[in-house]
Order: structure tokens, then sequence, then C-alpha cells
């Protein structure tokens, strides 16, 4: 019985360095590409684009593995990428977009996908080599947690500097209170923030699994951290976390476990009232409504995409106008679409010829335009139905590792209103390994 349990701790420990190492390499290539970029070497950030390629024939073998039982994730997969495909072909044969072509089709469809592979790749790994999904997950969680320490290193350092160059030679923001918002190791504030909430996400589920106080100080200092990155989106995330282990722990019905976290909910109360009462926070506030405002208002470009998606859904119904043609990577790098000009998009502001940098900071959008109505409906389906999955297996376990996956899943789709986050390389690993477990129910049985 013994050596039973010693093999098992053994294996348990070789599938946390396992993922580890992969998790860290991920990111530290995600680091290393950046910095190419600020010596001139355009590489345009293709950590995920690699690793997509290398688990392509996993993520095939994975899709394969779900033929095996009735699966409505199979079901919505497949009909987006038909309806995908067919208002994509459709746009190839008659041509509307001036510059449109086979390329760029080809690689708004494989951009679109990557989100895809990565979970039906580790839906195969995981099955194939059988690794327990809560120890991945908790491996991932502990990683975070480092990744992040080491960023905040660098962020404190851009903050402190008061200097409009951060420590890789790259252009700062200025920030709230005439501070530098940090770059942290990236060369972009958004990768600094979202590494910072993942780690706050990974720290409050620790100390749930483990009920170590060392986690929930952790925790605290990341959202300090995030305040000061005046990062609303990754904020809320790094909130949801504490807010469902904050109920959860009030609720508990045993009045020792309740005395026993009692310093835990003093943190966590602390930690919102900081937030509530910073004045940084007021700042934070305002800087925020004028800077995102974009989405609530009309007159913005933000704004303008997703009033546009649906005049382009209705006019292409019911297909859509194709991969590569709206708020996409090729529809602005390798040619400009029509549609920005026939709908009015180009006299926006970041949305322009000369500088269309903001077409890519929706992504729902994107989804109801180029897919059309059937598009956005099984593709949302295929993510909100894996969301609710997570969140019946954390309610059902109320364990550190339920907590994380819940929180990540949460905090990826609100992020997604405003962001392109199932094509970002820094949230990709994360989806994957989040939502494959709700994709096979024999992984959350899993002890």
């Amino acid at each position: 019985m013994n050596a039973n349990s010693t093999n098992i701790k053994i294996n348990f420990l070789r599938q946390s360095k396992l993922v580890e190492s992969f998790l860290l390499l991920y990111y530290l290539t995600i680091f290393f590409d950046s910095s190419l970029n600020l010596f001139g070497l355009k590489t345009s950030f293709l950590t995920d684009e690699i690793y997509s390629i290398l688990l392509l024939p996993f993520a095939i073998l994975g899709l394969l593995r779900t033929f095996r039982r009735p699966s409505l994730y199979r079901f919505c997969f497949l009909a987006f990428f038909s309806v995908y495909a067919i208002s994509t072909i459709i746009q190839l044969e008659t041509p509307h977009f001036d510059g449109y072509n086979m390329t760029a089709a080809a690689l708004g469809i494989a951009l679109d996908i990557k989100p895809f592979i990565f979970v039906f790749a580790i839906i195969e790994i995981l099955s194939r080599y059988r690794l327990n999904w809560s120890v991945v997950v908790l491996s991932i969680a502990k990683c975070f947690v480092i990744l992040a320490l080491a960023n905040s290193i660098f962020a404190i350092v851009d903050i402190l500097s008061g200097d409009s160059f951060g420590v890789l030679g790259h252009r700062l923001i200025r920030g709230v209170m005439g501070l530098s918002a940090p770059n942290g190791l990236f060369t972009f504030k958004f990768g600094s923030a979202t590494l910072t909430m993942f780690g706050c996400i990974a720290a409050v589920s620790l100390s749930r699994e483990t009920a170590s106080h060392k986690y929930m100080i952790l925790a605290v200092y990341f959202v300090i951290l995030l305040t000061l990155h005046s990062a609303v989106k990754e904020m809320f995330g790094a909130l949801i976390a504490f807010g469902l282990h904050f109920i959860f722990e009030m609720r508990a019905a045993n009045l020792n476990t309740r005395g026993a976290n009692t310093g835990k909910r003093i943190v966590v109360i602390f930690t919102i009232a900081f937030i509530l009462v910073s004045g940084t926070f007021d700042i934070v506030i305002q800087t925020t409504k004028e800077r995102y405002q974009a989405y609530i208002v009309s007159d913005s470009i933000r704004g303008r995409l997703y009033a546009v998606s649906g005049e382009l859904a209705l006019d292409n119904f019911p297909f859509g106008s194709g991969a590569g043609t709206y708020a996409s990577k090729p529809s602005r790098t390798l040619y400009y679409s029509n549609i920005y000009h026939d709908y009015g998009l180009s006299r926006y502001y970041g949305a322009s010829p000369t500088y269309s940098s903001f077409l890519m900071d929706t992504w729902w959008p994107k989804i109801l335009g180029e897919a059309g109505v059937f598009g956005l409906i099984t593709y949302a389906l295929f993510w909100v139905w894996a969301w609710f999955q997570l969140g019946r297996y954390f309610l059902q376990r109320k364990s550190g590792a339920a907590l994380f996956v819940f929180a990540c899943a949460s905090a990826t789709l609100s992020s997604s209103i405003s962001a392109a986050v199932f094509t970002s390389h820094l949230y990709l690993p994360v989806i994957g390994i989040v939502f494959s477990g709700a994709l096979n129910p024999m992984l959350l049985r899993q002890k």
C-alpha cells in the first residue's frame, strides 16, 4: 500500500515537472520573440503559431477521440468550421474586396482555429499519456505564480523608474499619477497585466488548495500591481477568483473551518477595501472610463465594430463575409479590406489604412461579421457551454484546481468582450488546459 502511494506520488511529481517545463518554455519563447522585435527582427510574435503547428497532429487525434461518444462540442466546432468555410469559399468565388485572395482566407481560418487546436491537442495528450488533469491544473497554477513574480520585479522597476522607456528599451505608456505603466518582461502593458492576472488567480486557487496564507498574500500583491497597471479587464478577472473563494469560505458549514480561515478572510477583505478606497483606483476608473468609452459609445471605432458586424451579418446572411475580411489580422496586414471603407470605419482613429491597430481590439464582432449569425451561435455555444460545465465542476468540488479553471474560464470570456483573447498567444495555453477538462467528462471525474 505504501509502495503504491509512493509510486503515485512520484508519477504526480513527474507530471507536474513536465507541465511546468512546457509552460515555462512557452512563455520564455514569447519573451524571446518579443525581444527580437525590439532589435528590428519582425517575428510578429510567432510563438503560438509554432506551437499550433506542433500540436496540430495531437489536435486531429483529440477531435477524432470525441467521435467515440456523442459530443455537443464536436457538433459546434464542425458546424462553425463548415459555415466559416462556406462563407470563405463564396467570397473567394465572387470576391468583393480588392486584395482578398486564398492566402488571406487561409490565414484567417488558421488563426481562428488556434484555440480549438490547443484544446483538442491537450485532450489527446492528457488521455494518451494518462495524465491527471487536476495535477496538471495545479502545476500550471504554481508555474503562473512563479512567472508573475518574476514579471513583477521588472514591472516595479518600470513603475519606480519614472522613465518613459522600460527595462527592454520599449516606450511605455504614461499611467496614473505620473507613473509609467509597466511592461514587465514584455514589450507591451497587456502582456504584463495578463500574466499578473493569471498569477493572482493561481495564488488564490493555491491558497484554497493548500490553506497557506503565503499564497493569499501573493494574491493581494498581484491585485495591487494590477491596480498600478491601470488594467481593469485583468483586475476584474482577478476579482472573480477572490469573489468565488470568499463566497464559499463564508458559506462553510463547519465552525472550526470558519475559524481557521479567518486570516484568509481578513486578507480578502483588506484587498477589497484597498481597491474600493484607494485614490489610485479612483484615478484608474476615470482613466479607463475615458479610454474604454468606445465599448459603450457608438461614435468610436470599438463601438462601431460591434454595430457594423451586425450590418455585415445581415448583408451577407446567413454565412458572413468570410475569413480574413473583417476585424482580423489578414484584413489589415495582408491587405486593407473594402469593408472598412464601405461601412465608414476607415475614418476612425485606429482603423485607418495608415494606422489600423484598433481593428483587432474586439473579438465577437469579428466572428459575427466573418462567420455570420449561424457561425456566431455555434462558436459561442461551444465556449459558453464549456464554461457552464466548469462552473458545475467548481460547485461540486470547490477545490483549488476547480476554482482555477472556472475563474480562468470566466476571465477569458469576460475579457473577450473587449479583446481578441481567443487568438492571443498569452491566453492560448490557459484556454487549452482549462477548457480541455470541460470537453472530456473523464477528466472532470478524476480525483
